[in-house]
């Protein structure tokens, strides 16, 4: 390689293009300064009309398009001819499409979740089998975060690919506190009872108790259902499943192994331990 004719056609460019330097450099400067300002600016309107993670994920789109413009901007500056970067970046555009299709189907399956809102941060989902806390969508992922604070990233086509349970969509939920007692017990105090906890508590909706009781494997099964507000299903939960085997501990019923059992499979996601069973 002739060093000396590079290094001649280097300061040719810049005695040239001395002043256009200066201007690509003022741009560059200006360009970034006004991108942060507006991304600033859009994220907080957004903020302010839907929710922060949705508000995010357009600001992080509206990002990359400034930034393009700003490519070309820059272009236009140093005389670059844009008819040929437009080719160049489309042909790198067909080639990146190709070899990352399951990326960019990442980013079209994220648009999807921002548009269809199935869930919103900080709500309760299962996705796929594994349940957690929405903190944030990504251009390309979904993060969740379980009760025992565990991290969970998820391909956002695997999002939208799968099932999607939202535990917290809904204002109000039923709360089931499952067990099963001997033959011999006396159902009719053992329902009064029970009728009388769920009552105490003052998250219980009105008229909303029933119990449910069956001849099941040689027992007898009960079945405790009421409606709580969303907000409410977990300290409810607790509380009462507690309340309800110490009411039967003072009973002196005789309990099954799978007494006092919660109907709901996730409580093992809220105590990050397995399935509660007395």
């Amino acid at each position: 390689m002739d060093w000396q004719k590079l290094w001649n056609d280097i300061t040719t460019f810049f005695s040239n293009n001395w002043l256009n330097m200066i201007w690509f450099v003022l741009a560059l400067v200006l360009g970034i300064i006004l991108i942060k300002i507006i991304c600033g600016l859009l994220s907080k309107g957004l903020a302010k009309k839907m929710d922060r993670i949705v508000s995010n994920f357009i600001v992080v789109i509206v990002k990359f398009c400034l930034c393009m413009v700003l490519v070309f901007v820059l272009a236009g500056i140093m005389n670059i001819n844009t008819t040929g970067l437009v080719a160049v970046i489309s042909a790198a555009g067909l080639t990146l499409s190709l070899s990352l299709q399951d990326s960019l189907s990442n980013v079209a399956s994220g648009m999807l979740i921002v548009s269809q809102k199935p869930f919103k941060e900080k709500d309760y989902v299962e996705i796929d089998g594994v349940g957690g806390q929405i903190t944030r969508i990504g251009v390309f992922t979904t993060e969740l975060v379980t009760f025992d604070n565990r991290k969970i990233t998820l391909p956002n086509r695997s999002v939208t690919a799968s099932p999607i349970v939202n535990y917290d969509a809904m204002p109000t939920r039923r709360v089931d506190i499952k067990f099963k007692a001997s033959l011999s017990c006396e159902i009719d105090k053992i329902k009064a009872e029970s009728e009388k906890i769920i009552y105490e508590d003052p998250r219980t909706q009105k008229g909303s108790f029933t119990i449910v009781v069956d001849n099941l494997d040689g027992g007898v099964a009960f079945v405790i259902k009421y409606w709580v507000d969303t907000a409410d299903y977990w300290d409810s939960l607790f509380l009462n499943n507690e309340k309800i085997f110490k009411m039967l501990q003072k009973l002196d019923v005789a309990l099954n192994v799978s007494a006092v059992r919660l109907l709901e499979d996730r409580l093992s996601e809220k105590k990050g331990e397995d399935k509660t069973a007395f």
